[in-house]
């Protein structure tokens, strides 16, 4: 093994360096989160922490939707829901002077509230639970280490360098003391508020850091006399004393119903936390409980500290940040796992597409883009929310509670008849209803927008919000926010539109009319190397809306589409289909940027996104302009001027220019006659030219080789280009075969061009399954060719514009003549090919 420079001080390493692709350290909410999903998604991951074990406290209770959403797509909900606390006994946060004295008021949280319940079942298949760390981590742990990640305990992160290739790790075990370097391709630093990784890595923080202080006692005693009446997961307590630090008053919280609490307690951050004794615990628990009849055995004790702390830059080159030691805050609002875990669903899908060569490293810079500015916003709700318990001694007239004659003398008035009591009442009401922007700020978890290079935006502003933004989800589909919640039918079988993504895979959503992106979708899925399921949701489709609320969500049309990414955010929309081959242009333009693999120079996906083109496009709005030279040539010229290429020479000139065995040059250049081998005419020519000694398809809209027409299968075979033997006179024995022109080979050769060429692929249409022969284009059949500016041409073109394919009807559109002159010269089967060649 060979030496490595570290951040810290000179150490020794031990010999057997470890490789891995991504190295986390924290085996908290988001360490334990971010190596499942790694490992879920096919990525080699070893996370380390420091400790011999997980988390022995019951810390982060509240699990909200979006984050039960995680674990949904992870297939580990069910498991978490038999663990947790159900969301039924979440119902009331009850302010009181102790749970056997007075109640100041309730309030109903986390949608329990019948007026609210129905936002909630709105919004997401899951429902919130109350699971602590210590049922989280070792369902998550276990099931990352079952899906192959590797975890060690007692090993203790040390420093870390990096360079263009990957990262080199210092680990200390800390048992035996020794040290070794893990070498991997990134680092992920979730080792929480007093990170080391973050520290080394000198990230930016802003905010005023700790703010208050709090004791965490964990202890188990029967209250269940206290609270059976008033089930609640939250009960804060009016002491003489509460409101100093902390979080803003007394708490008791439940961990398990009813029989095992966490009492908090604040303390001055600046004296240091008091001697955690029996006799002051126990004065605590009797003061908060209302009575010392009841008997308590303490399992915990230990001083945390409140902070206002959050990073500004959450990554630097090969090393991400993640969880509290990139923003750190109060327990208020129930954030902090929660957040941790977004941040881990935000970069594990990255770091996966690039690991596997899916993605350009440039996909990576867009953690940062996407999670620093919800740190900041969390964070800010999170202090704010103990703000706004003040406002409950507002309500009572005081300004603190250090004198508990005045304290009581507030709370008699509240009872007492009177200007004065109906006034503090009324302010009582206002003050703890107001609290529902932390117990109920489900848009505060639903409502987070991303703006980023791996989001293509449509040109629209983001939708204003109709609600409070902070109490209430606003579903969308603009780019950049969470794809909607609502029941769909798979085969009769209710399913949510969470369910038909995510998986560590893009998806793309579309309905009747949009199978030009899901061939768009089938071609890019070859080219990039990805799994790109397509969900097709309308009446006839794969997917049903039966009760019509996903039409009312999408807003786009129904050939319109949605391209979402792994972590279920919509990247990309475009309200209809694009003409054309616009489908591919658009929808590989979008995924390649996202992935930050090169597109087509000078093309713009935006172009093709809501509003910029589509067939149902009005005249004049969004269309780009073109060159005046585009004239004869149509819509290919035309499309071929959209995209940035070259403009070549009109058809017809090239087409003559090869009959008479001239080749063209870049420019219009021509030279002399092509020394070719074998066939007869330009057709031919060029065949060879590209694929000499072989036998192909004839170029779509060529000129018929002159000469008596032949009718039956030998007409077919010459039209198609291939060789026709001639006629035997009666009484002409047949030729005697070439052995090595036997029948077998001959099919097998004839076989392998079909599969290298489109063309010859179209000529084996009747000999597909009779499934895959109903969906084909079956076009009507065309009697005319347009030629020139004649009576006829025109006559034929009023014919064509009367027909339609696939249900897209033609009138208004010239086609282009190669297609309408196929079908007489070559027959229906390249008519075919040739509609699949254009529709692709």
């Amino acid at each position: 093994m060979t030496d490595a420079t570290t951040t810290g001080a000179t150490t020794t390493t031990a010999a057997g360096d470890l490789d891995t692709d991504v190295l986390v350290v924290g085996s908290g909410p988001a360490g334990a989160s971010m190596a499942l999903l790694l490992a879920t998604y096919g990525v080699r991951v070893r996370m380390i922490t420091k400790y011999g074990r997980l988390a022995d406290t019951p810390r982060a209770h509240i699990t909200n939707q979006r984050t039960v959403e995680v674990f949904r797509d992870l297939g580990i909900e069910e498991r978490l829901m038999r663990e947790a606390t159900p969301w039924d006994l979440m119902s009331n946060t009850t302010f009181c002077t102790s749970l056997a004295g007075e109640e100041l008021g309730r309030v109903p949280s986390w949608g329990t509230d019948p007026r609210r319940h129905a936002d909630y079942v709105l919004a997401s298949p899951c429902s919130m639970v109350d699971a602590p760390q210590t049922i989280v981590e070792p369902i998550l742990v276990g099931q990352a280490q079952a899906r192959g990640a590797k975890v060690r305990f007692d090993s203790e992160y040390v420093s870390h360098t990096q360079d263009a290739d990957g990262v080199t790790t210092l680990v200390r075990d800390r048992l035996t003391g020794a040290e070794h370097t893990v070498r991997s391709a990134y680092l992920v630093g979730a080792d929480g508020a007093r990170s080391k990784v973050a520290e080394d890595l000198g990230l930016p923080f802003e905010g005023p850091g700790a703010v208050a202080g709090a004791l965490g006692i964990i202890f188990e005693a029967d209250l269940s006399r206290f609270v059976a009446h008033r089930p609640s997961v939250l009960y804060w307590m009016l002491q003489p004393g509460a409101e100093r630090e902390g979080v803003g008053l007394g708490v008791l919280r439940m961990i398990k119903p009813w029989t095992e609490w966490m009492l908090m307690w604040g303390y001055e951050v600046a004296a240091g936390p008091p001697e955690l004794t029996d006799e002051l615990i126990r004065s605590l628990a009797v003061a908060l409980v209302g009575t010392d009849d009841f008997e308590m055995h303490v399992t915990s004790r230990s001083p945390w500290t409140i902070n206002h702390h959050f990073a500004t830059t959450v990554a630097k080159g090969r090393v991400f940040c993640a969880g509290d030691a990139v923003h750190r805050h109060p327990p208020t609002n129930g954030l902090g796992s929660n957040t941790s875990i977004q941040d881990s669903y935000n970069l594990a899908w990255k770091l996966a597409h690039v690991v596997k060569g899916l993605a350009a490293p440039a996909l990576l810079e867009t953690y940062d883009a996407e999670r620093a500015p919800i740190a900041r916003q969390i964070v800010e709700r999170a202090n704010l929310s103990i703000a706004e318990t003040g406002k409950i001694l507002e309500a009572l007239d005081l300004t603190d509670t250090s004198d508990p004659a005045r304290l009581e003398e507030r709370l008699a008035a509240r009872r007492a008849p009177g200007a004065d009591g109906a006034r503090t009442r009324a302010a009582m009401r206002e003050a703890i209803a107001a609290k529902s922007f932390e117990f109920n700020a489900h848009g505060v978890e639903h409502n987070q927008r991303y703006a980023s290079a791996a989001v293509v935006p449509d040109g629209t502003p983001m939708p204003e919000p109709t609600r409070d933004p902070v109490l209430y989800a606003h579903p969308t589909t603009w780019p950049g926010a969470k794809l909607p919640h609502t029941w769909v039918t798979v085969d009769g079988v209710r399913t949510s539109t969470l369910d038909l993504g995510g998986k560590g895979r893009f998806t793309v959503f579309t309905g009747i009319g949009g199978g030009a992106w899901a061939d768009a979708a089938q071609r890019l899925a070859g080219e990039l190397g990805l799994d790109l399921p397509v969900v097709a949701i309308g009446p006839g489709q794969p997917v049903d809306d039966p009760y019509g609320t996903w039409a009312d969500l999408r807003e786009i049309d129904d050939d319109g589409v949605l391209l979402v990414r792994p972590d279920l955010y919509v990247a990309f929309r475009a309200r209809s289909c694009p003409e054309g081959g616009g489908a591919y242009d658009a929808l590989g333009g979008a995924l390649r940027a996202v992935l930050g693999r090169p597109s087509r120079p000078g093309y713009d996906p935006a172009r093709d996104a809501m509003g910029a083109g589509g067939g149902r496009r009005r005249r004049g709005v969004g269309r780009r302009p073109l060159p005046t030279t585009v004239r004869r040539d149509g819509r290919r010229r035309a499309a071929r001027a959209r995209r940035g290429r070259p403009l070549r020479r009109p058809r017809a000139a090239r087409r003559a220019g090869a009959r008479r065995g001239l080749r063209h040059r870049p420019g219009g250049r021509r030279a002399g006659p092509a020394r070719l081998r074998g066939g007869r005419g330009g057709r031919r020519r060029r065949d060879a030219r590209a694929r000499p000694g072989r036998r192909t398809a004839p170029a779509l809209g060529a000129r018929r080789p002159r000469g008596p027409r032949r009718r039956g299968a030998r007409g077919r075979r010459a039209r198609a280009g291939r060789r026709v033997r001639p006629r035997r006179r009666r009484g002409q024995r047949r030729p005697a075969r070439r052995p090595r022109h036997g029948g077998r080979r001959r099919r097998a050769a004839r076989g392998a061009a079909a599969a290298r060429c489109p063309a010859r692929r179209g000529l084996r249409a009747r000999r597909r399954p009779p499934a895959a022969r109903d969906r084909a284009v079956r076009p009507r059949r065309v009697r005319h060719v347009v030629r020139g500016s004649g009576s006829r041409a025109r006559r034929a073109l009023r014919h064509v514009g009367r027909r339609t394919v696939r249900g897209r009807r033609l009138r208004g559109e010239r086609p282009p003549p190669s297609l309408i002159s196929a079908h007489r010269r070559f027959g229906r089967r390249t008519w075919l090919a040739a509609m699949r060649t254009l529709e692709s």
